[in-house]
């Protein structure tokens, strides 16, 4: 285990994974300031999230915030090429947080009717009044606000890895349930590019078929799970057709050493 995950199991066994992370935002608002400060004078016009919204949904750094967004719209959009079959698809970020990467969708594909939706309705208020084209709504549970098979592309980054294993599967059944016939799913999961940070109890765990690092807030980033891949496949495959996998060790630079799913609703008999 590397020494930045044995702190934080220092830290977990004493109660005080809450501390830890408020010790880790204000490291990042210090040691990103100038930077942050910089950004905004060039782009006085660019709304940019509160500090605590950008280090719980991805990194407090303001102009990643914009160009790895816009990075990672190009890149899914450039995985849905293969499988799309219309010329307006309707596209749902789950998970948006505070519309990182679906507020650059319009723009790399005008023609698509975009959603995002996320467990937290500050940043869902947040992104409504500050992200234009987008509509946005918070969502309590499994259950989401959509009709049966209203989305041609549903797109989930780094969101799994923040729900406990257990509840996973609801999950995945309810974004097939929103999904069209032909639809695809993109995912994100922590696989084996993650697994130095487990103890030996934690690996045997997961090599099992999940390891969950639990917290009492649903959604919260310190929950952390672990999927190995066999057996997450086998759960997705309960749903979905996998069209693609990519394994976060062999495809770091794809979605920065976590494993990548594509997978594909059935297409309707007639």
């Amino acid at each position: 285990m590397q020494p930045s995950g044995i702190i934080k199991k220092v830290f977990a066994r004493l109660g005080m994974r809450a501390l830890l992370a408020e010790v880790q935002f204000r490291y990042q608002q210090l040691y990103n300031r100038r930077s942050n400060k910089r950004f905004r004078q060039q782009h006085p016009a660019l709304p940019t999230p509160p500090d605590r919204h950008l280090f719980e949904t991805f990194q407090l750094h303001y102009e990643k915030y914009f160009s790895d967004g816009k990075l990672a719209a190009a890149e899914i959009m450039h995985w849905y090429a293969a499988y799309r079959n219309t010329n307006h698809p309707s596209i749902l970020d789950w998970g948006c947080g505070t519309g990182r990467v679906i507020q650059h969708i319009p723009v790399v594909a005008p023609e698509a009717v975009c959603y995002g939706c996320d467990s937290n309705s500050s940043r869902v208020a947040w992104s409504r009044n500050h992200i234009r084209g987008i509509q946005f709504s918070a969502v309590s549970g499994v259950t989401l606000p959509y009709t049966d098979h209203q989305f041609n592309l549903i797109y989930g980054i780094s969101v799994l890895t923040h729900i406990d294993a257990a509840e996973q599967l609801q999950h995945i059944k309810e974004l097939h349930r929103v999904l069209q016939s032909g639809g695809i799913l993109i995912l994100s999961t922590h696989g084996s590019n993650y697994t130095r940070q487990l103890s030996d109890r934690e690996l045997e765990q997961y090599l099992r078929g999940a390891y969950t690092q639990s917290y009492s807030e649903k959604g919260h980033r310190l929950i952390c799970t672990y999927n190995h891949a066999f057996h997450f496949q086998q759960a997705l495959c309960t749903y979905f057709s996998l069209r693609e996998y990519y394994d976060g060790k062999s495809h770091p630079n794809k979605l920065g050493g976590q494993d990548l799913w594509i997978v594909q609703k059935a297409f309707a008999s007639h």
